[in-house]
């Protein structure tokens, strides 16, 4: 990064930065990986670039994901997939969820014996798309109509 940026006293060499990177990469280390397939992609080699994401991917690297993702979508370097790029954003979002959706405050509220307040982040999260969410939402609406039934026996 001190190399691609110019920090401290060096001078930017993006020569310098693709040795590092590459060295680093081939460590399996996926910020890495990410780093150079983008570099690879600034230059246009598309197979390259997909190769170092995919790499990442493979071991949840985020960012990856999203490249992915931008590539099928776009059809960069391959025919346009709408289907895989949804598959990549998908994952995507559900490693991010933790980030901006309400399922740990409602996790919490669901421990704590805050039923309603569960209910309502589990709500809020299914609203967003989030499949645990939905499913968490599911399960007390069941659990509810089978309490319910059940005094009616």
């Amino acid at each position: 990064m001190i190399y691609i940026l110019g920090a401290s006293d060096a001078a930017k060499d993006q020569g310098k930065a693709l040795q590092h990177f590459k060295a680093s990469a081939e460590q399996n280390h996926p910020p890495a990986q990410v780093a150079l397939a983008k570099m690879y992609l600034e230059q246009n080699e598309v197979i390259i670039a997909t190769r170092y994401f995919e790499l990442a991917a493979r071991q949840g690297h985020v960012e990856a994901f999203y490249y992915l993702a931008e590539l099928n979508y776009k059809g960069i370097g391959r025919e346009k997939s709408c289907g895989i790029a949804a598959a990549y954003y998908k994952m995507v979002a559900e490693r991010v969820e933790v980030l901006h959706s309400t399922l740990g405050e409602a996790n919490v509220a669901w421990k704590e014996g805050r039923f309603t307040d569960a209910m309502v982040g589990f709500m809020m999260a299914a609203e967003q798309g989030y499949e645990s969410g939905q499913a968490n939402v599911a399960y007390l609406i069941d659990q509810s109509i089978s309490l319910r039934l059940s005094w009616l026996m």
